[in-house]
């Protein structure tokens, strides 16, 4: 995780980020038959900024994905 990161918003849950920056999130949501459902997930920095999102149905979060389209 990037050092600009202060917590993890999951759904309505708040996870702060160890200072080593490293931090495994487990959940268990209702089968699908596709393997579950993840939750809304909000990277947010020390200012209380959005630094990126990623939703259930995401391939990949916000912050990717406008590095990878030039913004």
């Amino acid at each position: 995780m990037a050092a600009e990161v202060d917590h993890l918003l999951l759904g309505e849950r708040r996870i702060e980020v160890p200072g080593n920056s490293s931090l495994i999130v487990v959940w268990k949501s209702p089968s699908t038959g596709r393997g579950g459902i993840r939750p809304l997930i909000v990277a947010v920095g020390r200012d209380g900024s959005e630094l990126s999102r990623i939703g259930p149905q995401d391939s990949m979060d916000s912050y990717t994905w406008a590095k990878l389209s030039g913004q």
